[in-house]
């Protein structure tokens, strides 16, 4: 319970955008693993590989697309966070003089 109440916070290590990031990750790893294990399954039951190619790398950049959205909000997330942070110190400093 006490992590669900973390997720809501900000600065606690713990945040929606990391679990996110998380589940995104693991999923694109399976989604690759599975298509990987398929096409080592396709070349040794017959020697070729039959699948479209040009579907597939297809595929593979909807899933690299996948990794982009889930780390865009993070990274950004981060950067204005420092942004802010940089702000709060510099008027901290300003009136303390």
């Amino acid at each position: 319970m006490k992590r669900l109440e973390k997720l809501l916070i900000n600065g606690t290590g713990y945040s929606i955008k990391s679990w996110f990031l998380y589940g995104v990750t693991l999923t694109g790893i399976a989604l690759l693993a599975i298509t990987g294990f398929v096409l080592v399954w396709d070349v040794l039951e017959d020697g070729t590989v039959s699948t479209n190619i040009g579907e597939l790398s297809q595929f593979v950049a909807a899933v690299s697309g996948l990794f982009v959205a889930a780390g865009l909000p993070k990274i950004v997330g981060e950067i204005m966070e420092k942004k802010n942070e940089n702000k709060r110190e510099g008027n901290s400093t300003d009136k303390a003089l």
